[in-house]
């Protein structure tokens, strides 16, 4: 995957993740010194006016949710070639495949999955349903 030509803002880094709807970026807020995660939806998508709006609604709802389980929305925005983008706050803990991976005590699981899970009810409870867990 190549480097997305950012707003000067935003330095990308890394490549995190993809999905079905985009791609992540670890990419660094020049303005805000931090590292942020940037992600951008794909182009075929990005096309499609049903899905801009679909995604702009979420962001919207995203963006009004302050809660410690659900990852704040920090910016958005077009990227030059007409592609939506969400920057969110950048969490370097691993995936949750990762985490599973490791084998760790059961009771270590399932703290997390309780963390998933209150985090997937304020999503709910604000009309979002969350198709891509990691």
């Amino acid at each position: 995957m190549t480097q997305p030509s950012l707003p000067e803002r935003y330095e990308p880094l890394e490549l995190v993740g993809e999905g079905a709807t985009g791609e992540v970026w670890r990419a660094r807020d020049q303005e805000q010194d931090r590292d942020v995660a940037l992600k951008i939806v794909r182009p075929a998508l990005a096309r499609l006016p049903r899905f801009r709006a679909r995604f702009a609604r979420e962001v919207a709802i995203s963006a009004s949710i302050s809660h410690a389980r659900v990852v704040p929305v920090l910016d958005r925005g077009l990227l030059e070639d007409g592609r939506p983008y969400v920057v969110l706050a950048y969490a370097a803990r691993g995936s949750l495949a990762t985490l599973l991976a490791e084998r760790p005590p059961l009771r270590a699981v399932l703290r997390v999955l309780d963390q998933v899970l209150e985090a997937l009810a304020v999503l709910h409870a604000h009309g979002l349903v969350h198709l891509d867990l990691k």
